[in-house]
């Protein structure tokens, strides 16, 4: 069939009500074509209009991962605020998604998805590599709410001073010489 008649068929299986049967069809379509995301995002609208969250997070999930696979964050960040958004104890099951969805949320003026992914992360994974650049990220997104500046700062340093070696350690002094007052040395390491 093509992709015409098969997506006449699916318009007509939702107009009749029968939403199981056009997600059905598209989730069929996937299985031949599983990096297809207009097939993915068709489903995912399927699956919001049926209302199951466990689907929904799931299929999320499978988007999310794609999206991340081939580079490109930033359109993640609406589903995931979405998904976050039915279900607030959300988080992505993989650690290594959270920074890169966390800066892409902050490119986009979405402080409040990317304080949503980096909460705890270092409770739930404290020796996880990506740490540098969560706290990078928390202190990032502290400044673009507009507040706790004294507090992002401080941990700015604590990333430039913990972590000299990191790429996120010299992001950090960056943006300590930004801060009002900062100075242009950065943080010396401890002794």
């Amino acid at each position: 069939m093509c992709n015409g008649a098969r997506d006449a068929l699916v318009t007509r299986m939702v107009a009749d009500g029968d939403i199981a049967e056009a997600i059905a069809q598209i989730e069929g379509d996937l299985g031949r074509r599983p990096n297809d995301l207009s097939l993915h995002a068709r489903l995912h609208k399927l699956l919001l209009r049926e209302g199951n969250r466990a689907r929904i997070e799931s299929h999320a999930e499978r988007c999310v991962e794609l999206l991340l696979r081939i580079d490109t964050p930033a359109e993640a960040v609406p589903l995931v605020a979405d998904v976050i958004g039915r279900n607030n104890h959300w988080r992505p099951r993989v650690p290594e998604q959270v920074a890169p969805l966390a800066r892409a949320a902050l490119e986009q003026g979405r402080a409040d998805v990317a304080v949503h992914l980096l909460r705890g992360f270092d409770k739930r994974h404290p020796r996880h590599p990506d740490l540098p650049y969560v706290y990078l990220l928390g202190a990032l997104a502290m400044l673009r709410s507009g507040g706790a500046q004294e507090q992002a700062g401080h941990l700015l340093e604590q990333v430039a001073l913990r972590y000299p070696e990191h790429p996120a350690a010299a992001e950090a002094v960056r943006h300590l010489q930004l801060l009002p007052g900062a100075h242009d040395d950065p943080p010396a390491p401890p002794a």
